[in-house]
């Protein structure tokens, strides 16, 4: 259930991406391409490379609109998960789509739900022709991850102009986040842009600041959830803040 949830809440951060809403500061998407090592080691994806041979599309239970397309492919190559030969993705018709073309050969991440591989809009799936650097960084991490003895939590501050506070003054530097699990905890302190990162061992962390910030709060579509950020040798999690007016 954990890992549907995070897809969803990735799906959900991409429609508001997407469709241009005009919302709050909070509503923006955080993570619309994830670090390669955040993607690969969370939520359990297949992650391949594969050329497109035939689309069709699902229609809905009313047969008024298409309501999904359903990709098949050649397998070339797997990095993560356990796929042969050919396989079916699937991308729902609508603002978090991904769309593939025939004959193409894409690099896909894909998560399996109610037993079908699905694909979605951002994040670091891109044509083959395009995914040189991307699978270079996946056979790293891949590697380094082997002897690895630590992990890596990356946050972020969002601060956005119309929704600053009038009395916070801090700016998105210089913020000091604490990583805390059961055995320990270990900080970071943003950069001028609002970027942290924190070195840590294998365990389950919940990130905040401190000392607390009242205007902070942590954003409720972040790649990972700061109170459940789970830590394996080698892999990586993303969290996100934003500034927030007392009274919203």
């Amino acid at each position: 259930m954990r890992k549907l949830n995070v897809i969803v809440r990735r799906l959900v951060a991409f429609l508001l991406f997407a469709t241009g809403f005009a919302v709050p500061a909070h509503g923006f998407l955080l993570q619309p391409q994830p670090r390669v090592c955040t993607e690969v080691f969370n939520n359990e994806p297949v992650v391949f490379v594969g050329r497109v041979t035939d689309e069709r599309v699902r229609l809905s239970d009313d047969g008024e609109f298409w309501e999904a397309f359903i990709y098949r492919l050649d397998v070339q190559e797997v990095f993560v998960g356990q796929l042969n030969g050919k396989v079916e993705v699937i991308t729902q018709n609508d603002s978090a789509r991904r769309n593939l073309d025939v004959g193409e050969s894409y690099l896909l991440f894909a998560w399996e739900i109610d037993g079908a591989l699905h694909i979605f809009g951002g994040g670091n799936s891109s044509k083959l022709s395009k995914a040189e650097e991307t699978i270079h960084e996946i056979r790293r991490v891949l590697s380094s991850r082997k002897t690895a003895t630590t992990g890596s939590i990356r946050g972020h501050v969002y601060i956005v102009p119309f929704n600053i506070p009038e009395r916070y003054e801090q700016g998105p530097g210089g913020i000091t986040f604490v990583a805390k699990s059961a055995t320990g905890q270990f900080l970071g302190v943003t950069d001028e842009g609002g970027w942290f990162q924190i070195e840590v061992p294998p365990g389950e962390y919940r990130v905040f600041p401190e000392p607390p910030q009242p205007y902070l709060k942590a954003r409720d579509i972040s790649y990972n959830d700061p109170e459940h950020v789970i830590i394996n040798n080698g892999t990586c999690a993303e969290v996100g803040f934003f500034a927030q007016r007392r009274d919203e």
